[in-house]
């Protein structure tokens, strides 16, 4: 069952890649708060938000990088989602396949994480 679901996680990251980060949205920035579990495997990041179940690549900007290096401070041994609350504001881009758009989430600010709630992806 842990293979399946960490085979699972693979395959959501791939299907998720995105090198091409031309912006589509004409709207005006939409700031607001973020409260979920964050996901690093393999150098990707990705964000399932409590209030609407949807899952989210974290765009390599903003406070990105910060972000990542907090994370890896916490040494996990194992692949793990955590809590995290974040500002920032949700941006449609261009997919790696043809014709499609994806939905990033872009980093502002990091408000925090809660190492006491964490979950095993094995």
């Amino acid at each position: 069952m842990k293979i399946i679901y960490f085979v699972f996680i693979i395959i959501v990251l791939f299907s998720c890649s995105n090198k091409n980060n031309n912006k589509l949205n004409s709207k005006p920035i939409e700031y607001k708060v973020f409260e979920g579990d964050f996901i690093y495997l393999m150098d990707s990041s990705y964000f399932i938000d409590y209030n609407t179940s949807s899952n989210f690549q974290i765009a390599s900007e903003g406070e990105y990088y910060n972000l990542e290096n907090e994370f890896l401070s916490f040494n996990f041994e194992e692949p793990v989602k955590v809590y995290l609350k974040v500002e920032g504001y949700l941006e449609d881009r261009e997919g790696i396949e043809k014709n499609s758009i994806e939905t990033f989430l872009i980093v502002t600010k990091i408000i925090g994480f809660d190492t006491n709630r964490t979950m095993s992806l094995l």
